[in-house]
């Protein structure tokens, strides 16, 4: 089986990238687009490390939450603690909500 890194890269940051703006758009947030692209290379890059198997420990629960801390942080910034807790809770919720279409 032929598994290509570079679609699987693209496929991963474009869908990161929608994630990103659905959340900026339920928080009524308008984040530069350099950062929803940077955070999205962040986050593309991470499943591309699911082929190689000496990183492994890279995908633990801990460790994907780091991640998903990581990439609102580079997509929004902290601007407070509430104001960070509301948006990690609404990315979450859209992650559940596509994850939810997608399996249904």
């Amino acid at each position: 089986m032929i598994v290509y890194l570079d679609l699987i890269f693209l496929v991963n940051l474009v869908i990161d990238a929608v994630l990103i703006m659905v959340t900026a758009w339920m928080r009524k947030l308008r984040p530069a687009w350099w950062r929803v692209l940077l955070s999205s290379a962040v986050g593309a890059a991470y499943v591309v490390m699911m082929f190689f198997p000496p990183l492994t420990f890279a995908f633990t629960f801990l460790i994907k939450f780091m991640l998903s801390v990581i990439m609102l942080l580079i997509s929004f910034g902290f601007g407070g603690l509430q104001r960070f807790l509301r948006t990690l809770g609404a990315f979450y919720i859209v992650n559940f909500v596509a994850a939810g279409g997608i399996l249904g």
